[in-house]
């Protein structure tokens, strides 16, 4: 980030997405014990937390939120 600017390059935000996605498998793997536990939990298709669990894909922030708020974790 160009802090004289405030800007944020774009492969500044790239590396935020692709380090995001291993926290949330990380998050999601010491939460829940399976993908079909985070399918279930988040109301997503089994694809989709597969991808999680892999940590090939983070969510977007509604997923964030609603852990935060209804999930207690």
């Amino acid at each position: 980030m160009d802090m004289s600017s405030g800007k944020v390059s774009g492969q500044d935000a790239w590396s935020f997405r692709r380090h995001y996605a291993e926290v949330w498998k990380n998050y999601v793997r010491a939460n829940f014990g399976s993908p079909a536990d985070v399918a279930q939990s988040f109301q997503i298709d089994t694809s989709t937390a597969e991808k999680w669990w892999r940590g090939s894909h983070a969510p977007q922030g509604w997923a964030v939120d609603f852990s935060y708020e209804h999930l207690g974790r």
